[in-house]
């Protein structure tokens, strides 16, 4: 959900440690968008890869970013594949 809009909005990856429970490694994003509008917006169906590349099992971290009239904002989640 993007409340007002974005000029920029981005998902994308990073690997996770769960021995120390920090976010590791950038793994490239998955999708990206342009002057999007309030409200939600559904990126397609992500099939497994980022930048061709089929993510292994294990931990990852997804953060969408956004920014609008020079402000940014991001949120994160854990998620793991199996």
């Amino acid at each position: 959900y993007v409340n007002a809009g974005a000029e920029y909005l981005e998902i994308a990856f990073y690997g996770f440690d769960p021995l120390t429970g920090r976010i590791t490694d950038y793994l490239g994003y998955y999708d990206y968008a342009y002057n999007v509008g309030p409200g939600f917006y559904e990126f397609p169906v992500w099939d497994g890869t980022v930048n061709d590349h089929r993510l292994p099992p294990g931990l990852y971290v997804i953060v969408a970013y956004a920014e609008y009239k020079g402000r940014s904002d991001l949120v994160a989640y854990l998620f793991e594949i199996i």
